[in-house]
């Protein structure tokens, strides 16, 4: 214990926490309790007979100190939440912790522009999806008093309560749009003018709580889209989802691009949606060919079509890999996490505060039912490069200007075979490809909304009109 390397260690503190943790483990029981392993022992003994009188621990025997071992307990609501998958543990552990901790993405987060990304759009900011989130899960119980960046959070966070529309409003928009899905499109669509917006805004329903799944999807969707400012405190639509919903209805249904239009939607607002190179470092993996210019056009294309998750099989990558979109996939990988963690918070803040009934089976249901599941990876950028660099090479390594010249046809019809050999894991990479530039039409829709209202820089709209010039004459 003397010993320098032992004082300068804590050992004997760090012992006795060690062994704290392993004597008083925590159990979660069957019915969504959390308690020492102790009192969980003494619960589950059964009786030897009418002679034998063990000691039972009783919580007297259980040090009232456990929370500097373990942090802060919650709610044994939240434990039950979180046993039956409604929610993953992440923003939980920010809370009781008190600090965030942030792993280095897969390109190790090299770039000044991500630092800033995490810091400034992700974290701290006043609208930022985990400060909003740690907003919702610290008010209903102060389980923890969290220092959040700005009292506009606090305020964001209590005001979105207002959304309170009830089951007869859901089941007819699903009636008048022709939808089976609790989805963005749904929730835009029911807010789409004046008098839409009008009918949600309901103080408190007759029943005094939401009750069926749909109606608590669809609400947390409205509170989700109101936090992340694409829905006003008034229930209308902002620029933002004027340009979704506007692109949206563009699309292909069976395409499924809603949530890879709201991740390139936020992607655009935080200003790391563009053609330019990341801390003016070119990495490998990204254009092959032209002048500079060529090369920003194709780099924002790729950009944009990555943001699409493929149609795999089950089967290992064997297509080629680009750093350069690994790079831009940290962007898209965090923002979608972070995104989901504040619609999984959204849900449970409607849950503690009993606006929405809590004795219910359909909990991982409702989860399912929420958008960003999944996270999407470099593969469609990849595919697009492979088909736009095989027609610059088939076409003596110069661009096609012009789609109607001599072989030009020959040439696409070649650069697709080359893709349905280069990624045997793909379904149809054919279809995937047409179906990867229909999304570069609906982003392009949306960005033509934006700046029709004067809402995104006119750089930037120059930066996607030079694409769709450079990119019409290439396509399929």
């Amino acid at each position: 214990m003397e010993h320098p390397t032992t004082k300068l260690a804590q050992y004997p503190d760090q012992y006795a926490r060690t062994r704290s943790m392993i004597k008083y483990s925590l159990i979660l029981s069957s019915e969504g309790t959390v308690v020492p392993l102790p009192l969980a022992i003494a619960n589950n003994t059964p009786s030897h007979g009418p002679n034998h009188h063990p000691h039972h621990p009783t919580a007297a025997d259980i040090p009232s100190d456990l929370h500097e071992i373990f942090t802060h307990r919650l709610p044994d609501e939240v434990y039950f939440y979180l046993s039956r998958g409604l929610m993953g543990p992440q923003a939980l552990v920010w809370l009781t912790s008190g600090q965030i901790v942030e792993p280095p993405p897969l390109d190790n987060g090299e770039t000044t522009e991500y630092k800033r990304f995490i810091k400034e759009v992700i974290t701290d900011g006043q609208t930022g999806p985990r400060a909003t989130a740690l907003a919702l899960i610290s008010t209903p119980h102060n389980a923890k008093t969290i220092q959040l960046s700005s009292p506009q959070t606090v305020q964001l966070a209590e005001r979105v309560s207002g959304w309170n529309v009830g089951y007869a409003i859901v089941e007819e928009e699903l009636r008048r749009q022709n939808s089976s899905t609790i989805d963005f499109v749904l929730c835009l669509g029911a807010t789409a003018t004046d008098k839409l917006a009008a009918r949600t805004k309901v103080k408190s329903l007759s029943s005094g709580q939401l009750d069926k799944k749909d109606e608590l999807v669809a609400n947390v969707i409205w509170r989700f889209l109101e936090l992340r400012g694409f829905l006003l405190n008034s229930h209308l639509h902002s620029p933002l989802a004027r340009a979704m919903y506007t692109a949206v209805k563009h699309a292909r249904l069976n395409d499924k691009f809603q949530e890879p239009l709201y991740l390139f939607l936020e992607l655009v607002r935080a200003g790391v949606m563009h053609g330019h190179l990341w801390s003016n470092r070119a990495f490998s993996g990204g254009p092959s060919f032209g002048t500079d210019e060529e090369k920003s056009c194709m780099l924002l294309v790729m950009r944009v079509l990555s943001i699409v998750p493929l149609n795999f099989k089950p089967q290992p990558w064997s297509a080629p890999l680009s750093r350069e979109l690994l790079v831009f996939n940290s962007f898209v990988r965090s923002l979608t996490r972070a995104l989901r963690t504040l619609l999984e918070m959204t849900t449970l803040n409607m849950l503690l505060r009993q606006e929405a009934r809590r004795a219910r089976d359909d909990l991982l249901d409702i989860a399912i039912s929420l958008p960003f599941q999944n996270e999407v990876n470099t593969g469609f950028g990849v595919l697009a490069k492979v088909y736009l660099d095989a027609l610059t090479h088939l076409n003596n390594q110069t661009r096609v200007q012009d789609p109607m010249a001599e072989g030009v046809h020959e040439y696409k019809q070649m650069a697709l075979d080359i893709c349905e050999d280069t990624f045997p894991g793909v379904k149809s990479p054919k279809s995937e490809v047409e179906r990867g530039f229909r999304f570069w039409d609906v982003a392009l829709t949306a960005m033509r909304q934006l700046h029709s209202e004067g809402a995104v820089l006119r750089e930037l709209i120059d930066q996607f009109e030079a694409a769709e010039a450079w990119l019409a004459p290439m396509r399929p």
